[in-house]
């Protein structure tokens, strides 16, 4: 069988959009530049992977895609027509993918801030808050939006699925749409008298909104679209909970896996925020039942024997804690507002906070303290 014969049968026994008709023509007509006559074996495949990328020159992106489209033809051609399928033992070429953008709680701040009108500011927030895709705010009715949530619409893709959104924000729905048949996101023709028509706004439309706003705020640079916030949300939740349960259950995601990826992005950044040592010591320091300075006392052979219980005085500091908390000089002061005697009161207070003890009558005052000196105090 020629290579656009099988392309053709394909296309005419589906219902596709233009834009996928014309994808598939192309890919096929790359193929039958390749070989006129459909490949046969896996072996051809590989050979025109390689082809399209040195021959043609195409990215690895579009080279990935070109058999991904190709492979779902050939799969359907297969069953129907009885014909070999050559992709079954074929390499699938696979491309390095651009790492995720995300935005931090500031910058997503910033974007808010960018936002001219209300109905900008709720389309960011709402992004942000319930991590849904731009096309889940699109088309979306008055009557799908509850008092803490909303309901998408059924689609091939993602199918339906509620998500969790503020409810001020919801109110704000309720609000933009007018009524249960309203839609919350309009599409407004240049003619301002018409901007009162009940019409949705389409999903790249409303695409082309999040991008405006992010590019008045000063972004710059690539993955300025809606789906970064989605992103972005993930990621908060993960940095936030650890949980990739969390992640799942506020994005939505069919496959905890893809929840997972969010979980290995954010591992670095966890792992700096985990000190065992702290752990260990605030272990010991809840208990009240051994020193971290010296946990086991050492007998006359050099052997460690037992656990030296808590003292209870005041006078007693734990020289792990106290050396964290090093004696400065006498003539030594942070600001003119701070003098040496109010200095020691400093350390004796958050010495004594982090054993428990009263070593100190007002410790609200100490930690008053403390907050000054860190805000006047500069390191050299």
């Amino acid at each position: 069988m020629k290579t656009l014969d099988v392309c053709e049968k394909y296309i005419s026994q589906h219902v596709l959009a233009p834009a996928s008709i014309l994808k598939l023509r192309r890919i096929f007509k790359d193929m039958a530049e390749f070989s006129e006559e459909y490949p046969g074996n896996s072996g051809l495949i590989n050979e025109w992977v390689k082809w399209l990328r040195d021959v043609k020159k195409l990215s690895d992106i579009t080279t990935h895609r070109h058999y991904i489209y190709a492979r779902s033809v050939a799969k359907y051609v297969s069953e129907q027509y009885d014909l070999p399928n050559p992709f079954l033992k074929s390499t699938r070429p696979h491309f390095n993918k651009k790492p995720r953008r995300y935005f931090s709680a500031d910058q997503i701040a910033q974007a808010i801030r960018a936002c001219t009108t209300d109905e900008e500011k709720v389309l960011i927030m709402a992004l942000v808050d319930s991590g849904c895709r731009i096309q889940d705010l699109a088309g979306l009715k008055g009557s799908q939006v509850t008092g803490n949530s909303f309901t998408t619409s059924s689609n091939k893709k993602t199918g339906s699925h509620t998500y969790r959104l503020d409810p001020n924000l919801c109110k704000v729905f309720k609000s933009l749409a007018g009524s249960d048949e309203g839609y919350v996101f309009k599409f407004y023709p240049n003619n301002k008298h018409n901007a009162d028509i009940n019409m949705p706004a389409p999903a790249n439309a409303l695409g082309a909104r999040v991008r405006r706003i992010l590019i008045r705020a000063g972004f710059k640079g690539t993955k300025l679209g809606a789906h970064t916030f989605r992103h972005s949300t993930a990621s908060l939740i993960a940095k936030t909970t650890k949980s990739a349960l969390a992640v799942k259950g506020v994005l939505g995601h069919a496959d905890l896996a893809t929840s997972m990826s969010y979980i290995h992005d954010s591992e670095q950044e966890l792992a700096q925020e985990i000190s065992p040592l702290k752990i260990v010591a605030e272990a010991v320091f809840t208990n009240n039942t051994a020193k971290q300075a010296a946990m086991l006392t050492t007998g006359e052979t050099g052997q460690s024997t037992e656990i030296v219980p808590v003292e209870t005085e005041p006078s007693t500091v734990d020289t792990l804690i106290s050396d964290s908390y090093p004696i400065p000089v006498e003539s030594t002061s942070v600001t003119p507002t701070f003098n040496y005697d109010e200095l020691l009161l400093i350390r004796r207070a958050f010495i004594a906070l982090n054993n428990g003890t009263s070593a100190v009558d007002d410790p609200n005052k100490s930690r008053i303290l403390w907050r000054r000196m860190l805000r006047k105090a500069k390191f050299q």
